[in-house]
Formats: structure tokens, sequence, C-alpha cells
């Protein structure tokens, strides 16, 4: 694997070292770096950001026909060094599957990719039609969550900016290409 399709995308200069930006911070130490007007053209989609997880994940009973954990859904938030401000981009990955839906799974093959054991191998998709946006679960095991409402599987909802995704246990923050820049813009120093 390449470190483009690692990273999914282009890369950058960071620290001395060329890879994909992956936290708010370094997002903004690029913008920084290149500028707004650059900035602006190589990131040209929707994000999710990270910003916690679900605290408490149970062993299901036995019985079942897979041993899994399961996400206990009123769980208190908590928040995590490894997805606070972890950024994933919402686009196709060149290796990923052919189909206009972005794949987001456990699994390599996803166009996103969350390592995480309460995500599913193929969670839920995003979907883009003029101004709008859609998720849907795809019949995974610990379920997708919208602004708190559970979503049915295989059913597309409209995901608003700013919106609260739960998958598995991690929640994050979907925002549009013009609302990741905002927030970079407010991380970004350019004073020093």
């Amino acid at each position: 694997m390449t470190a483009a399709r690692a990273y999914h995308g282009s890369t950058a200069w960071l620290g001395g070292t060329q890879r994909q930006p992956r936290y708010v911070r370094e997002y903004a130490r690029q913008l920084e770096e290149i500028g707004i007007a650059t900035f602006k053209r190589r990131y040209l989609h929707a994000v999710l950001v990270g910003f916690g997880i679900l605290a408490k994940v149970t062993d299901r009973p036995s019985g079942w026909p897979r041993r899994t954990l399961e996400v206990d859904k009123t769980a208190v938030l908590a928040a995590t060094q490894s997805t606070m401000d972890r950024v994933w981009q919402i686009r196709k990955d060149a290796g990923s599957p052919r189909g206009p839906r972005i794949l987001l799974g456990n699994a390599a093959e996803n166009d996103i990719v969350m390592p995480d054991y309460t995500v599913s191998t193929q969670h839920c998709a995003f979907s883009f039609q003029p101004g709008r946006a859609l998720v849907a679960d795809l019949g995974s095991l610990n379920g997708t969550a919208l602004n708190g409402e559970w979503l049915r599987a295989h059913l597309p909802v409209m995901v608003p900016d700013r919106s609260a995704i739960v998958v598995g246990r991690l929640k994050i923050q979907y925002l549009t290409r013009e609302s990741f820049f905002l927030l970079a813009l407010k991380h970004a120093d350019f004073d020093r």
C-alpha cells in the first residue's frame, strides 16, 4: 500500500516529513504555510472530525452467532487523544470498490477507514446529491446515529452541516468543505 493510499490523498510537508495531515491542528498549520487560496484548492471535500468515544462497551451474551462487543448507546462520551480532532476526508479512494457511495468501515478496502473494533467491516456509506449529503447505515452491528437518532439500515438520510454522527463507539462531526475551512482557520496562527 502506498503512502498516498494509506492517508487517502495528496501528501504535504508537515514538520519535515511528507504525509497527509490527520488532525485539525495539522491542517491549520498547513493553512498557515500554503495560504488560504491554495488550501481551498487542495481540500475540496466535506470531512468527518472526531470528538470522542462512547465510554462503555460490553461483551455480547454467549449464544450470539459471532463474538463481538456491543456499544452501550446510553454511555457517557469520553474524549480520547487518538480521536479528538482527527480528520477523515469524505471522498472516494483510488483503491476502493467502484460506485457512487463513499464507504466507511474498519477494513482497508473502504474509502474512509476507522480501525476500531466497534466499527463494522462496512459500517455506513455517504453519498452526495446536488446541495446535500446523505448517510446510510449498512446493517452494522453497533449501528449509526445522526444527531442522537439511530438510523434504520440501508435507509439514506440527509446529513446537515455540523451534525453529530456515532459509528460504533466513535463520535464524529460532519463538516462541509466551508465549515472545515473555517475550523482550520480558527486554529491557524498567522502571526508565527
